[in-house]
């Protein structure tokens, strides 16, 4: 280990900068509610039988990161 961490740096700088949404690339994003979480989808063995049916009687409960995502 060289303790040069100025490549790792620059690639989480790089991944902040691109691949982590904004506010303004998420614009409905504040009418979500963490207690109502997107509807079940199984997950299928092989990708051309995607995309999968949702079930809606799969009780999906609360979103346990809500609040941290948020701030």
């Amino acid at each position: 280990v060289t303790g040069d961490w100025s490549k790792f740096n620059g690639a989480w700088d790089l991944m902040e900068k691109y691949m982590i949404p904004t506010k303004a690339d998420q614009p409905t994003n504040s009418f979500y509610n963490a207690s109502k979480p997107a509807t079940y989808a199984p997950e299928l063995d092989t990708p051309n039988e995607y995309p999968a049916k949702l079930e809606p009687s799969v009780a999906a409960g609360s979103d346990p990161i809500a609040a941290e995502l948020k701030n």
